[in-house]
């Protein structure tokens, strides 16, 4: 499930930091309330899962975990 997030965080990024500063990442349907969800921010295909550059963890909470990046520079 992680590298899945991780995956999709990867894909959307270029979408979504085009002159933002800021990325909100909300997953939703989780089975249940159990442990916490960790998603990692890339800016390379080629450091994909060997070196973000930034990572943040969230509880899961009613079936949902909501991680919000936060100073990321222009450009990234």
């Amino acid at each position: 499930m992680q590298v899945v997030i991780s995956y999709l965080m990867l894909l959307l990024t270029g979408l979504v930091m085009q002159a933002q500063n800021s990325i909100e990442v909300t997953m939703t349907n989780f089975e249940n309330n159990n442990g916490q969800v960790h998603v990692g921010l890339y800016d390379s295909e080629e450091k994909f899962l060997e070196q973000y550059i930034l990572a943040k963890r969230a509880d899961i909470v009613d079936g949902r975990a909501v991680v919000t990046f936060t100073g990321i520079t222009d450009g990234v």
